[in-house]
């Protein structure tokens, strides 16, 4: 013999004789009953919020009753594919339509318990058919549109929000958000966020809220999924007593939310998270697809953060990288004793000359050393580990770049000499802070203006005006140009 089938069903406004009929046909009928009755527009809102509905069945009778159209518009709103199947015992068949009147054609109706049964069997049906169907294609043109916005080598404010609003509108979400941690802390901001054109003013105000947000790992949605690196599908989230934005959620009527890590192996760099306001069970295929999401951004930003650490045009380390090499270096000069220089070349070049300059500098550096482009026409040079004066190694150092670019560059059929002017801070005679460093050594060396006569060396004269005849480019000679 067959086992019963499990059956959850709301009963909306069914007097209770019907009610207790209906659950006895579908008991004959093969199924395991669980039903809740309902009164009321706002009983059925709330027995919709509890997830695992079967379908529901409207009478639509007593005092109290949810209008039919309403009750429908509650029951799509939680879930478009749930089964709605209006029901009477008190009107013959050709007067259904008093009961379902306002309703949208093709609604399904019983002409009282006893058409139930095959009623409801026909619906579930239509509803699994819709659904795999609909969720398949859905899925499809949501990775299809990642896939184009992960190829149109955006960046990654531009990314993220593309691809925020590709899953939020293929997949039915109302609003969405991604993640990132907030600096070197563990503390999670809001980095891009998208809310559906249609969402009214309190999704807008939930979203902008959360933008607002800093977020500890285990905080929230996007601290659990970030903290314990797994997806986190959540049916109510007005009713999840870990989540700060709760009353938000329950203001903006939103409802279920999804969130999954933007993991790349066992590194997380963020969370991806969306919020729908209708009631959605845990779908694994969505969930699958939104975790290779998660991990497609994930490598996006570790390239694009990889590439924002290089300057395009000489290939340097940035700043920002010269700033985390200058923090290491003084976290061992603290522990060792040593010193650390940082020196800033104003080389007053163009783009055109700035790769080959800097690697005539590169050739007068030590391996361990770290040069990086600082600016237009600016390099930055971190000295670390030293075990000489200051001023010994500075005076040395400065010779030997000197000397490296005294050598004439061919600029437009003219040789040019470029004059650097270095600045320099050292640790810990000026500072002990990486910024403050690279800033007072930015600050000494505009300070200083360009030599223009002599040799090519660092400049010693104080000037807040450089002189309107001091390029850094001194003409050697004139060659001609090939025809």
């Amino acid at each position: 013999m067959e086992p019963p089938r499990s059956l959850r069903v709301l009963l909306a406004d069914v007097p209770e004789p019907d009610a207790i009929a209906i659950a006895a046909a579908l008991e004959s009928a093969g199924w395991s009953v669980h039903a809740r009755r309902t009164t009321g527009g706002e009983g059925l809102e709330a027995a919709l919020l509890d997830r695992g509905w079967d379908a529901v069945l409207f009478g639509g009778e007593g005092a109290a009753a949810v209008p039919a159209r309403k009750a429908l518009a509650l029951v799509r709103l939680a879930d478009p594919h749930l089964p709605f199947v209006a029901i009477t015992r008190s009107v013959r068949r050709h007067d259904l339509a008093a009961v379902v009147k306002g309703l949208e054609k093709g609604i399904a109706v019983a002409a009282g318990p006893a058409e139930v049964a095959e009623t409801l069997h026909r619906e579930l049906e239509s509803a699994r058919r819709g659904r795999a169907e609909g969720r398949a294609h859905r899925l499809l043109l949501a990775q299809q549109a990642i896939t184009d916005h992960l190829a149109a080598g955006q960046g990654p404010e531009s990314l993220l929000q593309g691809v925020l609003g590709a899953l939020c509108e293929t997949l039915g979400f109302a609003c969405g958000a991604v993640w990132l941690p907030d600096g070197d802390g563990p503390t999670l901001r809001c980095g891009a966020s998208w809310v559906a054109p249609d969402a009214g003013p309190a999704v807008n105000a939930f979203a902008s809220g959360s933008s607002r947000l800093r977020l500890a790992p285990g905080r929230g949605l996007p601290g659990r999924v970030f903290a314990f690196r797994r997806p986190s599908w959540v049916a109510n989230v007005r009713a999840d007593a870990q989540e700060p934005r709760a009353g938000a959620a329950r203001h903006a009527r939103l409802r279920a939310a999804v969130a999954v890590p933007l993991s790349q192996g066992d590194d997380v760099s963020g969370v991806l998270e969306l919020f729908a306001r209708d009631v959605r069970e845990h779908d694994a295929e969505t969930e699958a697809m939104l975790a290779t999401v998660g991990g497609q951004l994930a490598r996006a930003l570790v390239r694009e953060n990889a590439t924002a650490l290089r300057d395009p045009l000489t290939g340097l380390p940035t700043a920002a990288l010269l700033e985390e090499h200058v923090e290491l270096a003084l976290a061992r000069a603290r522990r060792t004793g040593a010193g650390v220089i940082v020196l800033h070349l104003r080389l007053l070049a163009g783009p055109d000359l700035l790769a080959p300059l800097a690697m005539r500098v590169t050739d007068v550096l030590r391996a361990t050393d770290v040069l990086a482009r600082t600016g237009p026409s600016e390099l930055g040079v971190l000295l670390a580990d030293l075990r000489y004066a200051p001023d010994d190694v500075i005076g040395r150092v400065n010779g030997r770049l000197a000397e490296a670019l005294e050598e004439p560059l061919l600029l437009g059929g003219d040789e040019m000499r470029v004059e650097p002017v270095i600045g320099h801070a050292a640790f810990p005679a000026d500072a002990d802070d990486a910024a403050v460093l690279m800033a007072m050594a930015k600050d000494s060396a505009h300070a200083l203006r360009p030599r223009t006569t002599g040799s090519p060396a660092w400049s010693t004269e104080l000037s807040s005006d450089p002189a309107p005849e001091s390029s850094g480019l001194r003409p050697v000679r004139s060659t001609p140009r090939s025809s």
